[in-house]
């Protein structure tokens, strides 16, 4: 038997569904669709591969990490606000055993966009140099580089930068120390200030060490005293002893940007 009642309500409901989808072909011809583009000064800013590359201070592309560092690097960012987040990224681009970058990153689109954008126009370096007792001043040492000899014990350490691309402060915002033989911990204010003492013969026996994130975001230091006993600490924490008298031969800075 032929229902009129539901013969109108089909016609209803198909009118609806050419009304619904005429509107919707006149809305996409005045919809502009907008695509983001990648940042091409800075690519790590739109990384879409769940990847977290890591820089050197002078900006450019860290293809592997030394596996003594990796651990203290992943522990201070992982301090960080989304830090865990930034720790798992950082484990799928480097390989957590040998520290080199993985090929999955290499291959991605996020590593190709960063050589494509080619190699920053920057100039920031960092070194350090080390007093020694009755030795003096050493050279300067680059970054990641050990500073010391055996059987001499470091005094105090100086840092030297370079900076002609980012006219911004280098230099150390969070309170920092040196803790000195006979002084115990003696604030520092700058980058440049000198950590520890020349000319009184007192050990350096421990360094606090944070720079500005316009350096680098994640600081180490490794400090390495007469028996071989290795001191680490990372974006501020205390690297060396207290109370123990024991002299550092070696010292050893590493830093890097997390973006």
């Amino acid at each position: 038997m032929f229902n009129l009642l539901k013969f109108k309500k089909k016609i209803t409901t198909a009118a609806a569904i050419m009304i619904t989808a005429v509107g919707m072909i006149g809305c996409e011809q005045n919809v502009e669709l907008i695509t983001p583009q990648p940042e091409k000064s800075n690519p790590l800013k739109t990384q879409t591969e769940d990847l977290q590359f890591v820089l050197n201070i002078d900006r450019n592309l860290v293809l592997e990490i030394d596996t003594a560092v990796l651990p203290y690097l992943l522990k201070g960012i992982s301090e960080r606000e989304n830090g865990s987040m930034i720790v798992e990224k950082i484990l799928k681009t480097y390989n957590s055993k040998t520290g080199q970058m993985t090929d999955f990153a290499k291959q991605s689109k996020d590593f190709k966009n960063w050589q494509n954008a080619g190699r920053k126009e920057s100039t920031i370096s960092l070194s350090y140099r080390i007093h020694v007792a009755f030795n003096g001043w050493s050279g300067n040492f680059p970054i990641g580089i050990p500073a010391g000899k055996d059987n001499q014990d470091i005094e105090a350490i100086e840092f030297t930068t370079s900076n002609t691309y980012y006219g911004t402060d280098l230099g150390i915002i969070a309170p920092s120390f040196a803790h000195i033989q006979g002084n115990g911990d003696v604030p520092t204010t700058s980058l440049y200030s000198l950590y520890g003492t020349t000319g009184q013969s007192r050990r350096l026996e421990g360094i606090s060490l944070y720079f500005s994130p316009n350096l680098a975001t994640n600081v180490m230091v490794r400090f390495q005293d007469t028996n071989n006993t290795a001191y680490w600490g990372y974006n501020g924490s205390f690297a060396g002893t207290r109370g123990q008298s024991r002299a550092q031969k070696f010292f050893t800075l590493y830093a890097f940007i997390v973006a």
